[in-house]
């Protein structure tokens, strides 16, 4: 004997198999749409990051027994201190300076103040070809200056990649990075480090 099955009884078996059949495609579909939708909030949280003042964006908090001291930094890019948060995380000041003279009179201002100077080339927008003060004649200056206050000479850095390393060492240099700025930060703080018989360690990407 057939049995009859009601309107109803068959709406709701229809709706069953639909919610449990999904075609590969449109599965397919929905998948490609989450991944997409999980993508765009990516996106947005890096937009909102990248807008924020470079002021306001976190840095990290210093620890006990942390670096204290200024960090002068010599470069003709304006937005230099955006990228110091290597040296600011690990407890230091740092003042940034668009021409070599500039630093060097302020590192002559307050000598104790200062553990480290970083420069680049500083040859650039005309310098060279006016006979400016550039990297290495810095270095050279800033030894002659702590000598002549017998005091230690302070860590020299040159990040540039037109550098040349032995000249730049010849000047004084103690490290030479090709403009890698992170790297440059991390082996100052862990040069920094040692000098004062704290644990060394890279605090950022090298």
């Amino acid at each position: 004997m057939r049995r009859l099955v009601s309107s109803a009884g068959l709406g709701s078996i229809s709706s069953h198999w639909e919610e449990n059949h999904v075609p590969p495609r449109s599965q397919e579909l929905a998948q490609r749409q989450e991944i997409e939708e999980r993508l765009q909030s990516m996106r947005e949280k890096m937009e909102a990051i990248r807008s924020k003042s470079p002021d306001r964006l976190p840095i990290a908090e210093p620890h006990a027994g942390d670096l204290e001291g200024t960090v002068l930094w010599c470069d003709s890019d304006p937005t230099v201190l955006q990228s110091c948060g290597v040296l600011r995380g690990s407890g230091l000041n740092v003042e940034h300076f668009q021409e070599p003279e500039a630093a060097l009179q302020r590192y002559l201002r307050s000598p104790q103040e200062v553990l480290c100077i970083m420069s680049s080339m500083m040859e650039g927008d005309g310098r060279k070809e006016r006979g400016a003060m550039n990297g290495y004649a810095l270095f050279e200056a800033l030894q002659r200056a702590a000598a002549a206050r017998r005091r230690p000479k302070p860590l020299l850095a040159m990040i540039s990649c037109s550098a040349d390393a032995t000249k730049a060492q010849e000047a004084g240099a103690d490290l030479v990075v090709l403009g890698n700025r992170i790297k440059a930060q991390n082996l100052v703080v862990t040069r920094l480090r040692q000098s004062m018989g704290l644990q060394a360690g890279y605090v950022g990407e090298s």
